[in-house]
């Protein structure tokens, strides 16, 4: 694969919720954990949270203490094949306690893109984040770019356009739709193209009531 557009790739990352984190743990065991995490610039930060884990100091801290080299996956299956992606991202991290640059920068894109922690506790006793500036990207699609940008179509609120992705998407599905039925346009009239346009039914509908004399009270044109 190409490599990915950086305003793409950041669309991803600010979208996706969740990341699995690769490392090396003791006994040089790999061990992959889910984590949430949020981006700034070029780099992704991971909070230890309020979520329930076991007592003491979080075994992962360790592990990146000793091993910094870390890889996170983000990834979508779907039932539809021509739907699936992944994303590699090769990680150096560190572990930042109470203060750190980019903290607060940090600290806001979290509490933005997780609604959740208006309830969850942000940090766990002494605050915490794994710091994690990537070194390189690898990724792969089924579709290519376009299956990224209809991914990020998909789950995206009306209105919201990250990166400006979702309208490139958007342009090339509707021009996709418009070949698609242009072509059955001219299948159904034996070959030959129909040049007359479409008109909605809602709007039919109000021009034949307006022909025959009726009331129309409500006209809705859908585009």
């Amino acid at each position: 694969m190409p490599a990915l557009a950086e305003p793409l790739l950041q669309a991803l990352l600010d979208a996706m919720p969740v990341a699995r984190l690769a490392l090396i743990a003791g006994g040089q065991r790999p061990e992959a954990l889910p984590i949430v995490f949020a981006r700034v610039g070029s780099t992704l930060y991971s909070p230890v949270d309020g979520k329930p884990k076991k007592a003491g100091r979080l075994a992962r801290l360790a592990h990146l203490e000793r091993q910094p080299a870390v890889g996170l996956t983000l990834d979508h299956y779907a039932a539809d094949w021509r739907d699936l992606w992944w994303l590699k991202l090769d990680v150096q991290a560190s572990v930042a306690v109470d203060d750190a640059p980019g903290w607060d920068a940090a600290v806001a894109a979290l509490r933005v893109k997780y609604p959740q922690y208006r309830e969850t506790p942000l940090f766990r006793g002494e605050p915490t984040l794994i710091v994690m500036p990537w070194t390189r990207v690898r990724w792969w699609a089924a579709d290519g770019e376009a299956g990224l940008r209809r991914w990020l179509a998909d789950i995206s609120p009306q209105g919201s356009d990250p990166c400006g992705e979702v309208a490139v998407y958007r342009r090339a599905r509707s021009a996709a739709m418009s070949s698609r039925t242009c072509s059955s346009s001219c299948r159904r009239s034996g070959g030959t193209r129909n040049t007359k346009p479409a008109q909605p039914r809602a709007l039919k509908r109000s021009m034949t009531a307006m022909s025959s004399g009726a009331p129309n009270s409500s006209t809705v044109i859908s585009a």
